[in-house]
């Protein structure tokens, strides 16, 4: 529904997605055990533009919903208000946005909620139609309830210049600087947590104990919490070049470096996978080195229908030893040597009335992640399929 008053515009929305991925690994670990996890998701955002602004106040909730290991589903939320602001068509345009929110997950891994917020301002130069220039900086806190130690504040800017050239062809430079403060002082300890098997057999993660069948037993498992310092710094550039090959296909491809030049993170022995996009506790970006290659293509096919196809080769250089499958560490470091593939299909389908659009996609996502250290050793095959509504 939309309403003018006052040279405003106000618009209420509804968003609402959900997605099917049958995992083949959904612990992302050596045991390479599968699961379907079921992903709804609703989010509810209020809007009004003006002649030079735009601001909304939104509201996420989104689920993951494993269907054979339900202790480890969960949930999160955020709630927050973005703008844009612009005092004239020839002025930057600033956007900015603040965000709080928090993972639930069930008792078993109570260990995995937190609470953060988040903020940031970024500037856009538009330099006609041969380039642009955008500059900005975020703010992020996170919480750990229970792993106190891995609360953190992180600060990082970046600038990203793009190029545009008579060819169809654009270049890409893209420059992040961030620093990781941890809140808790340099600590190094060995927690005892109560785990459940859920028919797995040996329970969670490395230097578990115990076995059984039963989703009511529970096995303790020690996971070892080492950090060595109180914060990293991080340096991460990236060069894209992206070129148009006629009216329906488009190819890039792009090379990214990532280095951490002062400091150390902090990490657990024998995680299992968050399953969330740059999970802290299991895979912290902030904790390895990264040399990467990628390249992707993306066709629209007929009935308006987008083909997406990507691979990525990768090399982490982890600032952390490499563990055997019984948790004694090794003379040397972690080092992954990581290989992706993905592809995905994609058709909006315009409705009239109140429906603004239905969207329906079909993914498929390969990774051999060859580990040094065996626990981290492993393959992977996602098959999914979602539908996203707006109202």
């Amino acid at each position: 529904m939309i309403t003018a008053a006052a040279f405003a515009y106000c618009q209420l929305g509804l968003h609402i997605t959900t997605e099917t991925r049958i995992d083949g690994n959904a612990y992302s670990n050596y045991e390479q055990i599968s699961d379907i996890i079921y992903m709804p998701g609703i989010s509810l955002d209020y809007s009004v533009a003006g002649e030079k602004s735009t601001t909304r106040v939104f509201y996420n909730c989104a689920a993951s919903l494993f269907s054979e290991y339900s202790n480890r589903q969960f949930y999160l939320h955020r709630i927050g208000i973005n703008g844009l602001y612009r005092t004239s068509d020839t002025a930057p345009l600033v956007s900015w946005g603040l965000q709080g929110g928090g993972r639930f997950n069930r008792d078993v891994y109570a260990y995995y909620n937190y609470r953060n917020i988040d903020a940031y301002v970024h500037v856009s130069l538009d330099g006609s139609e041969t380039h642009t220039l955008v500059y900005g900086a975020r703010y992020s806190y996170r919480s750990y309830l229970e792993l106190p130690e891995f609360s953190y504040a992180d600060v990082n800017g970046f600038i990203r210049a793009s190029l545009y050239l008579k060819t169809r062809s654009t270049v890409i430079w893209y420059i992040r600087g961030g620093l990781k403060n941890y809140l808790q002082p340099e600590i190094n300890r060995t927690s005892l947590i109560d785990d459940f098997t859920e028919g797995r057999g040996n329970g969670y993660g490395r230097n578990s104990h115990g076995s059984g069948n039963s989703n009511d037993s529970t096995n303790p498992r020690n996971i070892t919490v080492t950090a060595s310092g109180d914060m990293v710094f991080q340096v991460y550039t990236s060069l894209r070049v992206a070129q148009s090959l006629g009216e329906k296909t488009g190819a890039a491809l792009e090379l990214a470096i990532q280095r951490n030049p002062s400091g150390d993170g902090r990490f657990l022995s024998g995680q299992d996978s968050g399953y969330e996009t740059n999970d802290d506790l299991y895979d912290d970006p902030y904790s390895y080195e990264m040399d990467e290659l990628s390249g992707e293509i993306n066709r629209l096919l007929p009935f308006g229908a987008r083909l997406h196809l990507g691979a990525a080769y990768a090399v982490k250089q982890y600032q952390r030893g490499a563990y055997n499958l019984e948790g004694s560490l090794l003379e040397e470091s972690r080092r992954d040597n990581v290989s992706t593939a993905w592809a995905m299909i994609r058709k909006i389908f315009p409705v009239g009335g109140n429906i603004t659009s239905i969207g329906i996609y079909l993914r498929y996502f390969y990774i051999e992640n060859e580990s040094n250290d065996l626990y981290y050793n492993y393959s992977n095959s996602v098959f999914s399929a979602g539908l996203d509504l707006s109202i």
